[in-house]
């Protein structure tokens, strides 16, 4: 899944409307399940999820050891 989304954005002033394609990140809701229940629900870019689901569960104490994964 792509990581960033080209739209179209217009820019409304005085001078009139512009219009300019830009490239915006994009997220999604990312749920992390232990043992068949939700532990959290996180909205992140689609990149990399196995390392962001061991982080949050090591940095919130809930995995202690590499042995528990």
């Amino acid at each position: 899944m792509r990581t960033t989304k080209t739209v179209t954005i217009r820019q409304i002033s005085s001078k009139g409307g512009e219009i300019e394609r830009d490239a915006i990140i994009r997220e999604i809701p990312f749920t992390i399940l232990l043992n068949g229940q939700e532990v959290v629900t996180l909205l992140c870019t689609p990149q990399k999820l196995e390392y962001l689901a061991v982080g949050f569960l090591f940095s919130e104490g809930i995995l202690k050891s590499r042995s528990q994964i």
